[in-house]
């Protein structure tokens, strides 16, 4: 629903020239002999027709020719009778060009000045002909057999043919190079681990089922955000069955002909059933399996590739061990014929890890590499919230690189919280060079977001602060989220509305310290962050009061309900920037004195904070929404935070 990690920062604008570009593919090189092509036309017996003397390339024009003939400078002339072109030698021995006009003294003037003249007559016969006619006929048969030629040294180069007509889909690994994933390989993600057990048992021993009168599934379907392992999981039980395992990518079936992806789909099916049982993944299934409409072109190739897959798993035998399993990140998307009952019978949901399924990943991918024995996996478990199995893969990775460039003993906690931060908030940007006043600046930005973040009651816990430039930034306020609302995904509209005011905190400490004229562009991205939200709250979650409890579509928004949508966010917006001017005004001294601590120190951990902020209270919504007409914005907190 959301991002899972809130950041705000503080960003200069960087005004870029954008120029459209377009790849340039570069076509495979082909090796090969210097005779091999040239000579293949030039080496050809060379029938042509009678010679003709070559054309100079000066051009006189007529009354330079005739001034040049009176001063006896041309010694003799050819005149070709069908159009007067005329090819003149002077006495110097230069050959030019001449658009003779006929005259009737023409002969006589030129005989006249000593000019050697020649007439010529040409008249085309059939042996010209016939011998222009195999000239052309032997130099196409040359061109077709170079073409030839290129197209096979290119086929055999990349292992597929011209435009990837043979293109071989899927690879399959057997006995050879069988797959070695186990689900002792998986972790964090036992629910979904669960359900592809009972496909193992199915593979190994399918009798039982079978005499019970159980249909084997045909299909499974895997549904999860990216890299929480669902390529993984369909390895792992192909390495569980032992049996032969086809893995693809739905990308793989569309190609510019339409019809080859169909081929390609019905001869990945012949394979695997040679093959049974085993075992078919495609990934990314969203990429031929989209809905289909009635305003689609029927011979569009995506059409043609679905229709087939949808026949090839209509024709499996329900007990031919033969068992398709797909991922997909985009579910939604998914044609209702391909996702019913009979086809996908499963559909296997993979989530991103709690807490324990954290911990559980990060024993795998720390399990080969040195690590102190110090390490706290509860606490990084704990601040890797909303992280996927190939996020917490990376950072295992990325501490292992560090610490070997580190010249450390072995990988400990601190090497892991910084690889953390460098994830989290990017790398810090040394060259970067900020002013005093600058500094200034960005440290009472952040410590708007922070300070309002502190106050507010319901909202995510605080984390750190910096105003260490990193990447295009130059300070940034970490929350924690909680991960509740990851699990459950449902967020009040307290929460929400808490979040807006946490997004326009920056701005608004600017301009409670430097006044509107001082007010910087930095907080761009702030705005950006606050409006998508604000929209998806008017048109999404019903949280307006003009529009009402609607879930607003592109193809129903008129006039009248664009600008009531319109006036709703800015309404919203500007609630959230007037209550969070109300809090930093009221704590305007420990807004001071974050900055202070900020400037001075570059970075806040949340400790820092509580002995900042200590004494402080906390403050928490009385009215629901902006339009309950409260008295108040805010009251004071029963306890401290």
């Amino acid at each position: 629903m959301y991002c899972s990690r809130y950041i705000s920062s503080y960003r200069r604008i960087s005004i870029k020239r954008y120029a459209i570009s377009y790849p340039i593919h570069p076509i495979p090189i082909v090796k090969y002999h210097p005779y091999t092509f040239a000579n293949l036309t030039f080496s050809l017996p060379q029938f042509q027709a009678p010679e003709l003397k070559t054309v100079p390339s000066t051009e006189w024009s007529y009354t330079h020719f005739m001034k040049e003939v009176k001063n006896k400078h041309i010694q003799s002339v050819d005149i070709h009778a069908k159009d007067l072109h005329t090819e003149a030698l002077t006495y110097t021995g230069e050959e030019v060009n001449v658009q003779l006009i006929p005259t009737n003294t023409l002969i006589d003037d030129l005989m006249n000045y000593d000019v050697d003249v020649h007439y010529i007559n040409e008249q085309v016969n059939d042996d010209m002909i016939l011998g222009k006619m195999f000239e052309i006929f032997i130099q196409m048969i040359g061109l077709f057999f170079i073409l030839r030629l290129i197209f096979i040294l290119v086929s055999n180069q990349n292992g597929r043919g011209p435009f990837g007509v043979n293109q071989q889909v899927g690879k399959l690994y057997e006995e050879e190079n069988k797959i070695t994933v186990s689900f002792n390989d998986v972790a964090g993600i036992d629910n979904a681990k669960e359900d592809l057990k009972e496909i193992v048992e199915f593979l190994q021993d399918g009798d039982k089922y079978i005499e019970m009168g159980a249909r084997i599934p045909k299909g499974i379907l895997l549904i999860g955000p990216p890299g929480t392992g669902k390529t993984l999981l369909a390895r792992a039980v192909a390495g569980e069955a032992g049996v032969p395992f086809f893995s693809c990518s739905a990308s793989e079936f569309i190609e510019l002909f339409v019809g080859l992806g169909a081929s390609r789909i019905r001869e990945l099916f012949k394979k695997t059933k040679e093959k049974a049982p085993c075992i078919i993944f495609i990934d990314e299934i969203d990429a031929i399996g989209k809905k289909r409409s009635a305003g689609m072109n029927s011979n569009d190739e995506r059409e043609q590739t679905i229709n087939q897959l949808l026949i090839e798993m209509d024709g499996f035998d329900p007990n031919s061990g033969v068992i398709l399993i797909a991922a997909t990140n985009r579910p939604e998307l998914l044609d209702e014929a391909l996702v019913r009952p009979g086809r996908f019978d499963r559909q296997v949901y993979v989530e991103l890890p709690d807490f324990i399924g954290r911990k559980a990943i990060l024993k795998v991918h720390l399990q080969n590499k040195k690590i102190d024995s110090s390490i706290d996996l509860d606490g990084i478990s704990k601040m890797t919230i909303g992280f996927s199995g190939a996020d917490l893969e990376n950072l295992c990775n990325e501490a292992a690189i560090y610490a070997a460039r580190e010249n450390l003993i072995c990988i400990n906690q601190s090497t892991i919280i910084t690889i953390f931060h460098k994830i989290i908030l990017g790398a810090e940007n040394k060259t970067k060079i900020v002013s005093d006043s600058k500094r200034e600046l960005i440290a009472y930005h952040e410590a708007g977001h922070a300070l309002i973040g502190l106050l507010l009651g319901d909202y995510d816990n605080i984390k750190k602060i910096s105003i260490v430039p990193r990447g295009d930034s130059y300070g940034v306020t970490y929350f924690e989220p909680n991960e509740d609302h990851l699990d459950n995904g449902l967020y009040t509209r307290q929460y929400l509305e808490n979040r807006l005011m946490v997004a326009l905190g920056g701005r608004i400490a600017e301009e409670l310290k430097y006044g509107t004229l001082k007010i910087t562009t930095g907080a761009s991205q702030d705005f950006r962050q606050a409006t998508t939200l604000a929209i998806q709250m008017v048109t999404e979650y019903g949280f307006n009061q003009t529009i009402g409890p609607l879930n607003v579509m592109d193809n129903i928004v008129g006039e009248a309900l664009s600008i009531d949508i319109a006036s709703e966010v800015k309404e919203l917006i500007d609630h959230s920037y007037r209550g969070g001017m109300e809090l930093l005004r009221k704590n305007e001294f420990y807004l001071d004195r974050i900055a202070k601590a900020l400037i001075e120190k570059e970075n806040l951990e949340l400790k820092d904070l509580n002995e900042l902020l200590e004494g402080i209270n906390c403050y928490t919504r009385v009215m629901s929404s902006y339009y309950d007409n409260e008295t108040e914005l805010y009251g004071e907190c029963s306890s401290n935070n």
